[in-house]
């Protein structure tokens, strides 16, 4: 019978990765355990995933589309806000579900080991499931418009890699926090309401004046949303600068949360 020692450790080490690996099916079983919760007993099951986007776009095409008549830079105005709506599903639906994971999860933190780490992480990549039906409908939606697709489509992947890395860096990090801190749980939904529209979702980079470009460049959803747009839409008006920017600011942030989540760690028994 194997023994398994715990003890603190100050930083990251191989042994940490090494027990994340051995650990992988509570991962797995963490993930596939919220997806079922998430549509057990719902009369309308994975249609509840595009409704909520479908709905803001069909908002957003309204106010921002024919009566602001916002620039959508050529692209049928409903089109490019769902588009841009996707990875904002991914990282706000993760948010609300994995940024209170460690706090949700009490009792299982405090009577069972399991790498720590991997309660955010599920929450995160939970939401693949939605993002997968939302790229279906956005496929339904570009054959009804008659909207093409071009050799950009084959990077996407890029784009859905970094929003689920950024997801999970800002959700590890606001996991500890929220559980020392409890007045994150209020400050979440004000906060994404608000980054919501700092983000360039309903309208385009290219309507806002040059100089202040670079302001709305440093949120780095700026970068990933027009990656999204760029590779599924064909969009033109793609500056690099902004995903390169997202890239360095998901990195940092990565390492920011290991660091914090690590000195937390070992105090969330006795603070949740």
């Amino acid at each position: 019978m194997k023994h398994l020692v715990i003890e603190p450790r100050a930083s990251w080490s191989k042994r940490d990765f090494t027990e994340m690996v051995e650990f992988r099916w509570v991962l797995f079983m963490l993930m596939l355990r919220d997806i079922k919760l998430r549509y057990k007993q719902t009369f309308l099951g994975v249609v509840w995933v595009v409704f909520q986007p479908l709905m803001t776009t069909f908002l957003f095409s309204f106010i921002f589309g024919r009566w602001l008549k916002v620039e959508s830079d050529g692209i049928p105005y409903a089109l490019f806000a769902f588009c841009g709506l996707i990875p904002w599903l991914v990282f706000s639906q993760s948010l609300q579900r994995a940024s209170t994971s460690l706090v949700n999860e009490t009792q299982l933190v405090q009577k069972v080991y399991f790498p720590r780490l991997f309660l955010p992480i599920a929450g995160t990549l939970g939401v693949f499931l939605d993002c997968l039906f939302a790229l279906l409908t956005l496929a339904v939606m570009m054959v009804i418009y008659h909207h093409p697709v071009s050799w950009k489509v084959l990077l996407l992947p890029i784009g859905v890699i970094l929003i689920f890395l950024f997801s999970t860096a800002f959700n590890i990090l606001l996991s500890c926090l929220s559980a020392h801190y409890r007045d994150f749980k209020h400050i979440i939904p004000f906060f994404l309401q608000f980054w919501m529209y700092a983000s360039p979702i309903a309208f385009s980079m290219s309507s806002i004046p040059e100089k202040w470009r670079w302001v709305f460049a440093m949120n780095p959803l700026t970068g990933i949303i027009e990656f999204f747009r760029w590779s599924l839409l064909g969009h033109s008006a793609y500056h690099m600068s902004s995903f390169s920017i997202a890239c360095v600011l998901t990195v940092i942030l990565m390492w920011i949360s290991l660091i914090v989540f690590r000195k937390l760690e070992w105090t969330l028994s006795d603070v949740i």
